[in-house]
């Protein structure tokens, strides 16, 4: 069984398995990066690719799984989200979901820049920089619960969900309470989707 602790591991099952995903070649013909963090799971690991579009500008990125076997797979579409944070904290998410098995997606929750921030990189502010109301981010999620960030691509209310102008998962300024630490605090709202553990 496949152990993937590093994107070395990854390369190399890559290699293994007699596949070409890494291959210079390929990776010059998109203009690709590979970010150097993974996120494993038991059957395999996430990561994050960067890639250009063919006039080698707009430089996106995509979450990538890769199984057991050394097999890759695009998770959602290829170059679908416009920032590294918002791609790994998707890969962060779905690796915590799959760590734990019997979750039920119980749809979309909006949650202040603090909490999207905490998500992200794993930090954010001390409770007492939380705009001033002394709130911890994601005060109000529960042990069975997880997020992951952002809208499904059929969530969207735009004509291009692909395209970096899409501003779908941000409302830019609500008075309504965040769903992630319960501050009334009015500002920018971030789209996740809440899992639930089934009983």
């Amino acid at each position: 069984m496949a152990e993937y602790k590093t994107i070395e591991d990854v390369k190399a099952a890559d290699k293994a398995a007699g596949r070409f995903f890494f291959e210079p070649h390929s990776m010059r013909f998109w203009g690709a990066r590979v970010s150097s963090r993974i996120h494993p799971v038991a059957n395999g690991a996430y990561f994050v690719t960067s890639e250009t579009d063919i006039e080698g500008n707009d430089r996106r990125y995509s979450v990538r799984f890769i199984n057991e076997s050394g097999k890759i797979s695009t998770v959602g579409e290829f170059r679908q989200h416009a920032a590294l944070r918002q791609a790994h904290a998707v890969a962060k998410g779905l690796a915590d979901a799959t760590g734990l098995d019997g979750y039920s997606d119980y749809g979309t929750i909006w949650v202040c820049q603090y909490c999207m921030l905490s998500h992200a990189n794993g930090e954010c502010c001390d409770s007492d920089e939380h705009g001033g109301d002394g709130v911890q981010p994601w005060a109000k999620l529960e042990d069975n619960e997880q997020v992951v960030m952002g809208l499904s691509r059929s969530e969207h209310g735009c004509d291009d969900p692909d395209g970096g102008e899409c501003d779908c998962e941000t409302n830019a300024y609500s008075t309504s309470q965040c769903h992630g630490c319960g501050s009334y605090l009015h500002g920018k709202r971030h789209a996740f989707h809440l899992l639930v553990k089934r009983v």
